[in-house]
């Protein structure tokens, strides 16, 4: 496959260094890691882009939150969606992940939606945070949109044939690009400042189930697992997502179902908050 993708080297430098500019999202990032900062000081920092400032007044409005129309300012809106999901808005934004044409691959944040979703309602059985695990959710595929940002075109491609020849997504990954989306998350977010725990997570996701371990990679696994099912993605059957949300998440066989039918409509109010592709 030709291709005028940068050298992976090079490649990584350009995604670490993406947000450059002393942006909005990129203030809220530092600021997301300064344990002395106050949601007032996030406002502040958010209130000077308009385009993030929508997308954060939007979710906290949402049906998810219940509080449709009741949030009138971005330092209640903060208050109400926590700082770890203030942040990963943040870092999708400094990532040209939202709002942008072509700016993630097809399904990028519907499939988000549902990881998050899943991954916030079995938080509490495998012992993680929820507002934790609701935004690993959101952002544990952010490397394919970093990818995506590279060249939109091979991206594409890529997506489109995977899974074919016996070629997995990862494979084809590193095939053209040089490293693959999990591997481009783990260097941008460590360059980010996100927590090593929610960087552990996102590493470990793709990995082998046995190897699982900490609340928040378990939280991040069977969320997807469950959204898969919802969703009916990635080719595989039913059956293997909902062992996975039995030896990962310690879910009972018998509640399966319901929890998947959770997820959906919990996907469904949550896309609201997104401009889904």
């Amino acid at each position: 496959m030709a291709t005028t993708t940068p050298t992976t080297p090079l490649l990584i430098r350009q995604l670490e260094r993406l947000p450059a500019n002393p942006t909005a999202a990129v203030r809220v990032l530092w600021l997301a890691d300064d344990p002395n900062s106050s949601s007032e000081d996030l406002a502040a920092a958010v209130s000077t882009d308009p385009a993030l400032t929508t997308r954060i007044m939007h979710m906290a409005n949402s049906a998810y939150y219940g509080l449709s129309g009741k949030v009138l300012s971005s330092a209640f809106a903060i208050t109400i969606l926590g700082f770890s999901a203030v942040r990963t808005l943040a870092a999708a934004a400094a990532a040209g992940a939202l709002g942008q044409e072509r700016a993630v691959p097809d399904g990028f944040w519907a499939h988000a939606a549902a990881t998050a979703a899943g991954s916030a309602l079995v938080a509490a059985r495998v012992g993680a945070p929820r507002n934790e695990a609701f935004s690993l959710g959101l952002l544990h595929d952010i490397g394919r949109a970093l990818l995506h940002r590279v060249d939109p075109d091979l991206s594409a491609s890529i997506t489109a044939t995977s899974g074919t020849c016996g070629r997995s997504l990862l494979d084809a990954e590193r095939a053209a690009f040089g490293l693959d989306h999990v591997e481009a998350a783990v260097r941008v977010l460590s360059a980010w400042r996100f927590p090593p725990e929610f960087v552990e997570a996102i590493s470990a996701h793709h990995g082998d189930v046995e190897t699982v371990t900490s609340p928040l990679t378990r939280a991040l696994v069977t969320g997807e697992a469950l959204a898969d099912h919802a969703r009916g993605e990635d080719g595989r059957d039913a059956a293997d997502h909902e062992a996975v949300a039995v030896d990962v998440g310690g879910l009972d066989p018998s509640e399966i179902e319901g929890f998947v039918a959770h997820v959906r409509r919990e996907a469904d109010v949550l896309a609201g908050s997104f401009f889904l592709s």
